[in-house]
């Protein structure tokens, strides 16, 4: 079954009339698009909003993590830390410089996304469906973001302690 099918069985299932509040509604669209991602050890999606203020919460960009185009897939054994992961030599969360990931991660690649499209991320919003690495959390404070959504957790805690630092917002959102 593809997975545009499951999604209309799913959406199928849930009442008319029925939704979500406008933060579970962003984080529903960053599962979304964590379905393109290429990573073998977890998807990642990321959506970036400009406001959730009324009448302003436009997306601007979506992001997965995976392999910069035109490369191997992680999962087609294009990355040294999935593999040293499958063979139990390092944990997630877990960073050794003899197994690189060049994966972009979702957060990052949404910010690119608005990069080359010369859009602004000063202020806006970022949606994950897991808390953000240490790397995403210095590139989300350079970018002016201002608050982190997110839904799962991640093994990180030097990652909260960087954006607690600087003041970035950070809430989870509730299934």
């Amino acid at each position: 079954m593809s997975i545009l099918k499951e999604i209309k069985a799913l959406v199928s299932t849930i009442p008319l009339g029925e939704r979500d509040d406008w933060e579970q509604y962003f984080m529903s669209k960053a599962y979304i698009a964590s379905l393109r991602s290429t990573c073998g050890s977890r998807r990642v999606g990321a959506v970036i909003v400009n406001s959730l203020d009324k009448d302003k919460r436009n997306i601007l960009s979506t992001g997965y993590n995976g392999y910069p185009s035109g490369q191997p897939h992680c999962v087609d054994g294009g990355c040294p830390r999935f593999e040293a992961k499958k063979q139990g030599l390092i944990q997630s969360g877990e960073y050794q410089d003899e197994y690189p990931c060049d994966a972009f991660h979702a957060e990052a690649n949404a910010m690119f996304q608005m990069q080359r499209r010369g859009i602004s991320t000063e202020g806006c919003v970022l949606f994950s469906t897991t808390f953000p690495c240490r790397q995403c959390a210095e590139k989300i404070n350079g970018a002016g973001i201002r608050s982190v959504y997110y839904s799962e957790g991640y093994p990180d805690a030097v990652s909260k302690a960087y954006l607690e630092r600087y003041g970035i917002e950070v809430i989870r959102v509730e299934d």
